[in-house]
């Protein structure tokens, strides 16, 4: 038996590896109402999504959706603040962080301009025909949009998605079938996925 005596060291070594952002896409015109989905480029992101936050100067969060070495993709909730002011994007990565880009906001955002019927039944189907804005530029197409069924309470209170029949680009509409609910008012709201939601 040999004893040794000596120093022996109460913790490994450690070695910190540079966290790099370098793009992020889209990063101007996001919707203030938030829906948009932003991919952020760069290096060393890892791939564990638990590792990884993303939030804004005025702390609302980008929901993290997908990591690799060197993508990130989240999905932007609401901004806290409407602003025109540019603001910085917080990319944290096993603790670091990174805010050396920005993303601004539009200043207004298309709202749908008409529902066609506007009174359904509550226990029966039915074809809602969903108008959207004139000045909306974006692609009209089944797999671009989401359609929402909102409780028309403070709150907005998010009852279920409604199934999307078919979209109509030249007459700018959105089709889509009722399949009943709790009698009471309710809103259907628009989610593009390039530029988030359409309502008030």
């Amino acid at each position: 038996m040999i004893s040794v005596w000596g120093l022996i060291p109460n913790s490994a070594p450690t070695t910190n590896v540079a966290l790099t952002v370098s793009s992020v896409s889209p990063s101007t015109g996001l919707n203030y109402l938030g829906g948009d989905s932003l991919t952020i480029s760069g290096s060393n992101f890892g791939t564990d999504i638990s590792k990884v936050s993303v939030t804004t100067t005025d702390t609302s969060i980008c929901n993290v959706t997908s990591v690799s070495s060197s993508t990130i993709v989240c999905s932007k909730s609401a901004f806290s603040t409407v602003t025109t002011s540019a603001q910085n994007l917080n990319v944290v990565v096993n603790s670091v962080t990174d805010s050396s880009l920005t993303v601004t906001q539009v200043s207004s955002v298309p709202i749908p301009s008409n529902l066609s019927p506007s009174s359904v039944s509550p226990v029966l189907k039915t074809t809602i025909v969903m108008t959207l804005p004139s000045d909306y530029e974006g692609s009209i197409t089944v797999s671009e949009f989401t359609v929402e069924l909102l409780k028309d309470d403070a709150d907005k209170t998010y009852v279920k998605d409604l199934y999307i029949m078919s979209a109509d680009a030249s007459a700018k509409t959105l089709t889509v079938k009722f399949g009943g609910a709790v009698s009471g008012a309710y809103r259907l709201r628009p989610v593009s996925l390039t530029y988030g939601r359409l309502d008030d």
